[in-house]
């Protein structure tokens, strides 16, 4: 079974989202999806989002990054 991991990363913090990782996330949150596949962990993961009120409170400068592994996040 795959976990996501969702991060909210400050663009000012960390500009390259991809540097994006668990000590320089301003939120971390833990989702473990029933799912094996790595794209349906990610479709989770969003639709998972999109029921919380985390994405209404971003601002222009925080992004969310969603990482699926199989390995403990």
């Amino acid at each position: 079974m795959l976990k996501a991991l969702i991060l909210v990363c400050s663009l000012a913090q960390t500009p390259d989202l991809a540097a994006c990782n668990l000590d320089s996330a301003l939120y971390v949150m833990r989702f473990s999806p029933e799912v094996t596949s790595p794209s349906a962990c990610l479709l989770q993961a969003q639709a998972y989002l999109a029921g919380t009120s985390l994405v209404d409170g971003l601002t222009e400068n925080e992004r969310i990054k969603v990482i699926c592994s199989s390995k403990r996040v």
